[in-house]
């Protein structure tokens, strides 16, 4: 097990990545702590990401940017913080669009999932819809002494209560394809929102960066819709994956060596 805690979403994921290069592209049990997930990310990390992600799309139509792999957690662009309407004018406008998807045959995505859970025989489930009402609720006062601080879950097998969830049993039957998330979790501290997440599964180069955003801005949507503040977000992968395989070990160690010096240069590597 290796833990990894920075403030920076960029700086995080690149201490990561940087890990599974110097131990042979794998890792167990691989925890990224980021403590201020909001805060701006370092454009130096996250150019140099995007031009290699660009490049390698040319060769594989399957690889796709940071920000399509952030908006299939989280379609931000249908989010409007602060209107009165927010909630319910994202879920719609990602209906409509799931719709076009479909039509078009395109696979399933995470946020989806979060709010359409499919339900054998019943109507799909809007989990983050019910997390977000059930933290109203608790943090309204209790006569046992305040909110519950650890009883908001969103996972991805049957949803069940306070569960988010993505993995629909009887419906995902391969290993290694989505659902690479297993289960979200929430922890409310006082007036502040952690966010923990769980991957079977995680490649580094092509999606973690965009699974860290896309968790990010999640949490944020939560917290932003019941008047708290978004703290820690927590990632760990049970199997961590530098992709050597798919990507060539060499191109994969010249982007770590590339990223290194972007870093360095712009002096953004702190904790």
């Amino acid at each position: 097990m290796h833990a990894i805690v920075y403030n920076n979403l960029s700086h995080a994921w690149h201490e990561a990545f940087q890990h599974l290069i110097g131990n042979g592209g794998k890792a167990v049990h691989l925890a990224v702590a980021i403590q201020r997930p909001l805060e701006p990310e370092d454009d130096a990390v996250r150019s140099t990401l995007d031009a290699f992600l660009k490049d390698r799309r040319r060769v594989d139509g399957r690889v796709w940017p940071v920000s399509t792999v952030a908006n299939t957690m989280f379609p931000s662009a249908f989010y409007r913080p602060g209107r009165e309407d927010a909630r319910a004018r994202l879920f719609e406008l990602h209906g409509k669009a799931q719709r076009m998807q479909q039509r078009m045959r395109d696979p399933e995505n995470y946020f989806n999932r979060l709010v359409a859970y499919p339900r054998p025989g019943g109507e799909p489930f809007n989990q983050l819809e019910y997390v977000v009402d059930r933290l109203i609720s608790q943090r309204k006062p209790r006569k046992a002494g305040g909110p519950m601080s650890s009883a908001y879950e969103v996972g991805l097998s049957a949803p069940d209560g306070g569960d988010l969830r993505v993995q629909a049993p009887g419906q995902d039957r391969r290993l290694m394809s989505f659902p690479c998330l297993s289960h979200i979790s929430f922890t409310l501290d006082g007036d502040t929102l952690n966010l923990a997440a769980l991957y079977r599964n995680q490649y580094f180069v092509t999606r973690a960066y965009g699974n860290y955003l896309g968790l990010a801005r999640i949490g944020h949507f939560i917290a932003q819709e019941v008047g708290i503040e978004l703290g820690e977000v927590l990632c760990v992968a049970t199997h961590a994956d530098a992709q050597f395989g798919d990507l060539g070990k060499g191109r994969v160690e010249q982007l770590a060596r590339t990223l290194r010096s972007a870093a360095e240069s712009a002096g953004a590597l702190s904790a």
